[in-house]
């Protein structure tokens, strides 16, 4: 549907006006067709492997299929929120949409109560109304305004970011209404559809920043979310090892992780990445191009935590550095999932030839091994931190458990979310974020004079 509507909306014929309405007949068949078009796109058969297959289906289909994030939209505020107001992030944001972060979050707040209570009708401006907002004369409409287009401007959105030509991978496409959620009809803003919505509002900050320049904003963004991964990770039981507390600790120069926790029996190594795939990333048929979007951060997260384990096991720490353990697991913590399973599974769908050299020469005591490697999402990493911390299991005891799942066909699972939900982990929400979110909720609850669904 989303599809549909974007060749709508980018259709040459646009604007001609005096043509009847389809009846519920003709849209279906319309629908009906569209899909069937599908089948000149890629087949599985036609990927290099079949784990890039189902990473661009999961790409386009897993958006529509989850409830709102609470977790997602919430860290926001500490990520973007709490920054000073000189930060180059804070400046960019308020440049672009004339409004602060905190001022926008907290709008999208609200926003967020009134259409998770099922309420999916359009709303007004003057909805805010029933809440003490500062200015809010003034930042709700350039709220709407960043959120929202008309159906003409929404075409022109489109078409200058996209194209006139229609590409196989749109039908695997994340749709780029998630940057324009709302279509303004009058007073009116309608929802094109509530996942896309609540899509757009769990990542709008981080989307719209990196969009200006993702280079430029990962400059920035990158030591954010290493510090914001050290507070998930500090309340757990375990002894934690920062990176410049490695680098200090090691002996001779070389490569470190972010965090090395020593837990009872492993050493879990740590690397905290704060990317996204791109479109061509996430949909992309080629393992090398894949490889080509990931070195960066998977495989430069793999040769830190393997020459830091080469380093210990050669007796290049300084005492007090972290102890040799049998085990050692390597987990590495993206902002968004990559889709890329654990270290097998990236080995044999995206980079054979730089595993295979990462590797070459280095013992088994000083290799970790793939199948105790796992990319997952912050959220992910949230959950996971969250089990730990509060002694329903071990991050050893999750990767065994996912491990020995993975290492059958029928039980094998996607992404590291389908195996905290098989181990029946619950989603909590860091207390850092928790209390940071409920300022804001208490803020908008104390100028609340009415019901406002």
């Amino acid at each position: 549907m989303m599809l549909m509507i974007k060749w709508v909306l980018t259709d040459e014929n646009f604007g001609h006006c005096g043509r009847p309405n389809a009846t519920n007949q003709q849209t279906d068949t319309l629908f009906q067709e569209a899909y069937e078009l599908s089948r000149w796109t890629r087949m599985p058969n036609e990927y290099e492997n079949l784990h890039l297959f189902m990473r661009s289906v999961a790409h386009q289909q897993f958006m529509f299929q989850k409830d709102f994030s609470y977790a997602d939209f919430a860290r926001q505020f500490v990520l973007f929120a709490d920054l000073d107001d000189g930060h180059r992030l804070s400046r960019a944001f308020s440049d672009a949409y004339g409004l602060e972060i905190e001022q926008f979050l907290t709008l999208s707040l609200g926003l967020v109560g009134k259409y998770l209570r099922g309420n999916f009708e359009p709303v007004r401006q003057h909805w805010f109304s029933t809440l003490a907002i500062p200015d809010a004369a003034r930042i709700v409409p350039v709220f709407f305004s960043a959120l929202s287009a008309t159906p003409e401007q929404m075409r022109e959105f489109l078409l200058e970011n996209g194209t006139r030509q229609r590409a196989a991978d749109e039908y695997v496409e994340q749709t780029p209404l998630t940057a324009k959620p709302f279509l303004q009809v009058g007073e009116e803003y309608w929802p094109v559809h509530v996942a896309v919505l609540f899509r757009a509002l769990e990542h709008y900050v981080y989307d719209q920043l990196r969009a200006i320049d993702p280079e430029w904003f990962m400059q920035s963004f990158g030591k954010i979310f290493e510090r914001y991964v050290h507070e998930v990770l500090a309340p757990i039981h375990a002894r934690i090892y920062i990176e410049d507390e490695l680098k200090r600790l090691r002996t001779t120069p070389g490569k470190v992780v972010d965090f090395l926790a020593d837990e009872e029996g492993a050493n879990i190594f740590i690397d905290a990445k704060g990317v996204a795939g791109t479109h061509e990333a996430m949909v992309t048929h080629a393992s090398r191009t894949l490889r080509n979007r990931t070195k960066a951060a998977a495989l430069k997260a793999v040769v830190q935590a393997n020459e830091l384990l080469g380093a210990m096991v050669a007796g290049e720490m300084a005492e007090g550095g972290p102890p040799l353990k049998d085990r050692n697991i390597l987990l590495v913590v993206t902002y968004k999932d990559l889709h890329l399973g654990n270290g097998t599974t990236f080995e044999k769908a995206v980079a054979p030839a730089d595993i295979a050299e990462i590797y070459q020469g280095r013992s088994a005591a000083s290799s970790i091994p793939l199948d105790n490697i796992y990319f997952m999402a912050i959220d992910s990493f949230e959950a996971l931190c969250g089990a730990v911390m509060y002694g329903e299991l071990t991050f050893s005891d999750a990767i065994a458990q996912a491990q020995a799942a993975d290492s059958d066909a029928a039980t094998k699972k996607f992404d590291f979310r389908q195996h905290l939900q098989e181990m029946q982990v619950a989603q909590r929400i860091p207390a850092v974020v928790r209390d940071r979110v409920e300022e804001a909720m208490n803020s908008l609850a104390e100028g609340l004079g009415a019901d406002v669904s």
